[in-house]
């Protein structure tokens, strides 16, 4: 039973941004401000880095301009998947860590950047702030490297997953979406060979869509013909058989990304699944040792198709979990947008938003999100030509 008092939702808040096509990823800095990565508007294969105020404008105390751009390979698209400041005393003067994979001609490879404060190239991360795997044995498909075609991919195959974690030894998890690998990073930015097969775990079984690191293990889920898979592994990228049934969970529904529960030992699972012949978003749940504390809860935002691409959750003032779902809409009349639905961690309905839904007013496209804050969403993708970042309030 939930007993939290209703309050009055503060508005939305969307701001397009012409220095870029689209925003990948988001995270908090200091101060309420925001750190956003997204790639040129100019299609000349650099992405770009800004910072923004609270109010949503452009940080000018970041490298004059709020903004810096780099190119991993001018002939290749960069698309960030994750962007985050690692661990410091000084968050003003913490590292930005970026993680995602790079479109190219010869195919798609993880990549990751580390940049300092002042957003300047961390030269003492793998080449010169750059890191990328080319390694032929592991590479995924080709693909159009041209901007436009990349963007709708990115649009089409939802790309999801948690992008990269910070180790506790200093190392960095990677999870590039569309690859199927995790890799490992010494904090240098060079595989670490103690970890699977030469820094690089490729699950034999399913293919991984996102990573994350919880305790002593690491989770990952992954899809096959016959649906979903949430697998665990220890640090040395060995598959954990005390974990469900020989270290997976089998779930009918195709999952795309999972977050760990506020409380530590749960496991958050969202994706798509097909009922009666349509695709709707579904969220799961499941204890750290395998076993089911929420069955698939179907959600159908507006009756549309959708799915679900990302979770996360908060604890809110009485103690209660909320979790927050976002997904995208199946293009209905060349009409798809984003939406978000809110749960409690029994699968029941929040008052964060009406009827615990709430679908994007326009067209548009969501690639990455955070909880800012103690109370507010923060969002970002594309709307036209143009990247954007949303703020939605939440309940107290």
């Amino acid at each position: 039973m939930h007993n939290n008092p209703q309050t009055t939702p503060r508005a939305p808040r969307l701001i397009q941004y012409n220095f870029t096509e689209w925003l990948g990823a988001l995270c908090p800095a200091a101060e309420g401000k925001l750190l956003v990565v997204g790639n040129s508007a100019q299609e000349d294969g650099k992405f770009t880095l800004a910072r923004l105020l609270p109010d949503g404008e452009l940080d000018t105390s970041f490298n004059e301009s709020g903004l810096i751009e780099h190119a991993f390979d001018e002939q290749a698209i960069f698309y960030a998947l994750s962007v985050h400041l690692e661990p410091s005393n000084a968050q003003e003067h913490a590292k930005i860590f970026i993680s995602g994979v790079l479109f190219a001609e010869q195919g798609i490879y993880p990549a990751a950047a580390r940049c300092l404060a002042s957003g300047s190239l961390d030269d003492s991360f793998a080449d010169q702030g750059l890191f990328i795997f080319n390694d032929s044995r592991y590479t995924a498909s080709p693909a159009n490297h041209k901007a436009a075609s990349c963007r709708q991919r990115i649009a089409s195959v939802g790309m999801t997953g948690a992008g990269a974690a910070t180790l506790a030894d200093g190392g960095y998890l990677l999870s590039p979406a569309e690859t199927g690998l995790v890799l490992k990073l010494t904090s240098a930015g060079t595989l670490d060979t103690t970890f699977a097969k030469d820094g690089v775990l490729e699950p034999s079984n399913f293919e991984a869509t996102s990573a994350i690191v919880l305790g002593k293990r690491l989770y990952l889920t992954g899809q096959h013909r016959q649906g979903g898979t949430v697998a665990a592994y220890t640090p040395q990228g060995e598959l954990d058989e005390s974990f469900g049934e020989g270290g997976m969970v089998s779930i009918a529904t195709k999952l795309l990304a999972l977050a760990p529960g506020e409380d530590g030992q749960s496991l958050n699972v969202v994706g798509v699944t097909d009922t009666d012949g349509n695709n709707r978003g579904c969220l799961a749940r499941l204890k750290t040792n395998g076993s089911l504390l929420l069955k698939p809860v179907v959600i159908a935002p507006a009756n549309r198709e959708a799915d679900l691409r990302y979770v996360m959750s908060r604890t809110d003032q009485s103690a209660q979990q909320r979790i927050y779902g976002l997904g995208q809409t199946t293009e209905q009349n060349r009409d798809a947008r984003y939406y978000i639905a809110s749960r409690h961690a029994d699968g029941t309905v929040t008052d964060d938003f009406p009827g615990g839904l709430v679908v994007a007013q326009v067209n548009s496209t969501v690639l990455g999100c955070d909880l800012v804050g103690s109370n507010e969403l923060a969002l970002c993708g594309y709307v036209g030509s143009q990247g954007f970042v949303a703020w939605y309030p939440l309940a107290e």
